[in-house]
């Protein structure tokens, strides 16, 4: 190597070559990074603003789905004539299906927690279908001194306790969700990738929050992952390439010099 250098300081010609190459390189490597930079910029802007409004919408639509869930007066004593109640119900059920499909088509079907959330959807609106057939089959069956009213079943109540808890998960899933996209909203806000793997584990420290209030999290290990993936994107970027191939040029001028 120090041969090399030795020739590189006596042979001025090579060390032009040398610093022109160089130069190039690194032209080339600060005009990349500006047009890559300055669209990653504008596209992290743009995404932003709306996966602010996608959480927003998201939020309502699961509140008003679970808000028609809530069953607890399907249990109470009521004097209301059954075309009355079959109207009722037929609404709610209509209405709940169309919410259903909107939390589907704003989720993402390919994610392992989206497509989770999505199966308790469908179970949701078919128990709640259930539940409003089987009210309605032995809705004011019942005489009390000539009054028709309604008493449930025991099928009845357990069906409730069903949809309550499953209810419960599905709180439990959208809270660790929107909290795992705001955090993404505000990491990327920052103009830093948020890489998927980091993402994934991030995903993971939350379900052991929300489990154990105390738990400390692996900040260590989200470092290690995070480099990790960032150095696994960076290997395959043009820029990486063209480094590699600078570097490279440069050795073999070295080598003949």
């Amino acid at each position: 190597m120090s041969e090399m250098l030795n020739s590189l300081g006596t042979n001025k010609d090579s060390l032009t070559v040398l610093i022109v190459i160089l130069t190039f390189i690194t032209s080339i490597f600060s005009l990349v990074f500006s047009v890559r930079n300055n669209k990653a910029v504008h596209y992290i802007n743009s995404v932003t603003k709306n996966r602010v409004e996608w959480i927003g919408n998201l939020r309502d639509t699961i509140s008003k789905f679970l808000s028609i869930l809530n069953t607890e007066e399907f249990t109470e004593n009521f004097v209301s004539p059954k075309e009355m109640l079959e109207q009722d119900y037929g609404a709610k059920t209509k209405e709940l299906c169309q919410l259903g499909v909107k939390i589907k088509l704003l989720l993402n079907f390919s994610d392992e927690l989206d497509n989770e959330i999505i199966k308790a959807i469908d179970l949701q609106i078919v128990n709640y279908k259930l539940l409003c057939e089987k009210i309605l089959n032995c809705a004011f069956k019942d005489l009390d001194n000539g009054k028709e009213i309604f008493v449930p079943s025991g099928e009845i109540y357990e069906l409730q306790k069903n949809i309550e808890k499953i209810s419960e998960d599905i709180i439990r899933d959208f809270q660790i969700y929107l909290k795992s996209e705001w955090n993404r909203v505000k990491y990327e806000s920052q103009g830093k990738k948020y890489e998927k793997e980091t993402q994934e584990f991030d995903l993971m420290e939350l379900n052991k929050e929300y489990d154990d209030p105390d738990y400390e999290n692996e900040v260590w290990k989200r470092f290690c992952i995070n480099i990790k993936a960032k150095l696994k994107r960076l290997s395959k970027t043009p820029c990486f390439i063209i480094f590699m191939f600078g570097m490279f040029i440069i050795m073999i001028f070295l080598i003949i010099a």
